[in-house]
């Protein structure tokens, strides 16, 4: 059955009722121009030159990651967790870790998605990997789930709502929203 669309200022978007009772996986969707760049590289696997920003409106409690979480955070986990740290590398560890201050700019943005990479193309767990209990249960043996130490945690009351932003990982873990979204078909699952 198709998503109701929603026809606003000439675009097209889609509403969809979401009833999130095992974590979705982690994806990101492309701004305008990023869309277009794949789709005419990657057809087969980006079928439309579309963006796909969305938004999630909780009906109930809603839990979900979204977005990198702060530098501060990180450097937490880099030193308390030592399966991430080797995960991501004694380099891209000492980068997060020697960044001063708050958030930075590019320079902890480029850290921080090289470190996240090494993250997430890890190809498999040890019994000292296996750390975030609730997800692991769901996905058992998967290093995507160590991910969630790289991002944000989002509970949102019903009512409230959660805007992606293009290119920004995101994954939803549990509730119903109802979402919506532009009429593209591209996903990038991490």
């Amino acid at each position: 059955m198709a998503s109701p669309a929603v026809v606003f200022r000439n675009s097209i978007f889609l509403c969809a009722v979401l009833s999130v009772a095992k974590a979705l996986s982690i994806q990101a969707h492309p701004d305008r121009d990023l869309a277009a760049a794949l789709h005419a590289l990657r057809l087969a696997t980006y079928r439309d030159a579309n963006h796909k920003p969305e938004m999630a409106v909780a009906v109930t409690d809603f839990h979900a990651l979204c977005g990198f979480a702060t530098t501060q955070e990180l450097k937490e986990v880099l030193r308390t967790v030592p399966e991430v740290q080797e995960l991501v590398g004694k380099e891209e560890s000492r980068k997060l870790l020697s960044v001063k201050g708050q958030d930075g700019g590019i320079g902890v943005r480029s850290y921080l998605k090289s470190a996240f990479t090494k993250l997430i193309t890890a190809r498999s767990l040890t019994t000292k990997e296996q750390l975030v209990l609730s997800l692991e249960k769901q996905y058992p043996g998967d290093v995507g789930v160590l991910a969630a130490f790289f991002l944000n945690f989002v509970k949102l009351n019903p009512g409230e709502a959660l805007y992606v932003g293009a290119n920004e990982p995101h994954a939803y873990l549990s509730g119903e929203c109802i979402e919506c979204m532009a009429t593209s078909d591209n996903v990038k699952h991490l």
